[in-house]
């Protein structure tokens, strides 16, 4: 493996490496261009941390994960291209990405860890393949140009805060089959609606009701949606988390129930 911090603009790695160690290019500022070997297998945590002016990267077949804040805080970087042998997208592996505009997520890829994706701010679009399992909290938190989200028919799990922040998001779908999740008038619910996730920032319309089954609206899940003139929430609603409405400048009617819940809730 590679394991020392190497410095330079470019870095072409030899063809016989099969791994590129723990902070291996770790904070080298001037690497521009890496060309990686096709026998690679495994890179490590960190391994490219900060070099601030990669633009682009093109991962072999043959990695299968990319490892916790792989490329975390690569200010310039562009364009990901991931191989078919992903399945797995560690933590903080793209945060603070904040030229990344483009990155393909491969088809076999099952889960996308906290803060994978977190404050990429020129993401505008991505797809969440069919075998994603799991999506880990602030995975794409403070996205600031993500518009559209899909979440597959095989994702059982949503850590709290996974897209909270997202202020140009226009729309969340759900493929049909997904037994955890739900989209209701344009908003993402848990599939029972008892908890509101997100309501997309700039999905069209001024009014809004959220559903009668719902007991919770989760953090930031009206955030920046500026659109919003009024708001209808259920007799059964027994928590709004903080910051719930941040940034709804445009709202001047909230009509609120509050007769007795099944659970002897109290509006907070």
């Amino acid at each position: 493996e590679i394991g020392v911090r190497l410095v330079g603009s470019e870095m072409c790695i030899r063809d016989r490496i099969t791994g590129i160690g723990e902070k291996a290019f770790y904070w080298c500022d001037a690497l521009s261009t890496v060309n990686m070997p096709t026998k690679l297998d495994y890179i490590g945590k960190q391994a490219f941390y900060a070099c601030k002016s990669l633009k682009s990267i093109s991962i072999p077949t043959g990695v299968k994960t990319i490892d916790m804040q792989t490329f975390a805080s690569c200010m310039l970087l562009q364009k990901v291209t991931l191989p078919s042998t992903v399945t797995t997208i560690d933590q903080g592996a793209f945060q603070m990405c904040l030229s990344l505009s483009s990155v393909n997520l491969p088809a076999d890829l099952t889960e996308i860890s906290s803060y994978a994706f977190y404050f990429c701010d020129v993401l505008n679009n991505i797809t969440i393949p069919s075998k994603v399992k799991s999506i880990g909290g602030y995975a794409f938190a403070d996205c600031a140009s993500l518009s559209k989200m899909n979440i597959p028919a095989s994702t059982v799990y949503i850590e709290d805060n996974a897209f909270i922040r997202c202020g140009k998001l226009a729309s969340i779908t759900v493929a049909s089959g997904n037994t955890a999740f739900c989209n209701e008038n344009g908003a993402l619910y848990t599939k029972d609606m008892e908890k509101l996730i997100i309501y997309p920032a700039k999905r069209a319309g001024t009014s809004f009701k959220v559903s009668d089954k719902t007991y919770f609206i989760k953090p930031y899940a009206f955030y920046k949606a500026e659109n919003l003139t009024s708001v209808t929430l259920p007799a059964k609603l027994y928590s709004i988390n903080e910051c719930a409405f941040y940034g709804c400048t445009g709202i001047k009617t909230c009509l609120l129930y509050t007769s007795p819940s099944p659970r002897d809730g109290l509006l907070s």
